[in-house]
């Protein structure tokens, strides 16, 4: 009786260790798709310091002939804002962030006014046969 009594106390400790190491895992990898997606958005905010408002703005809008479009980014250029190098319109998914688990893919909404820009940026990654994503999303004005 009392061998039975500790073995099914150690199954439920057991139990309880690999869930909160589970939790830990997804906890650790959110932070780093948060930090990621939070990247991004800082990236395109300094493009559009760097460049200013015009030229960048007619860049996105040479994309979005529609005023929406999807990048796919696997990396951030230190310097100029060259969507063609290292973004992929229309792929059905996006590569890896270097050799991390991540994927992002930023959404850009051109506003009608052309004095602000919308974006979403989204980063996914898979754990066994779950898919998980962070998604931030940001506004950037046209100011001078």
């Amino acid at each position: 009786m009392a061998v039975g009594i500790i073995v099914i106390v150690l199954v439920a400790v057991v139990a309880g260790v690999v869930q909160s190491v589970r939790n830990t895992r997804f906890a650790k990898e959110q932070a780093t798709a948060t930090r990621y997606a939070q990247e991004t958005i800082e990236w395109l905010r300094r493009q559009r310091d760097e460049l200013g408002w015009e030229p960048f703005y007619n860049l996105l809008d040479a994309d979005a002939a529609s005023g929406v479009v999807t990048y796919c980014l696997s990396s951030l250029p230190e310097t100029s804002l060259i969507f063609e190098a290292l973004l992929d319109k229309g792929a059905s998914s996006c590569s890896q962030i270097g050799t991390s688990v991540f994927s992002r893919e930023m959404t850009v909404t051109l506003a009608e006014t052309q004095d602000s820009v919308d974006m979403v940026v989204r980063v996914s990654w898979q754990e066994g046969e779950r898919a998980h994503n962070s998604e931030l999303t940001g506004k950037l004005a046209k100011w001078e």
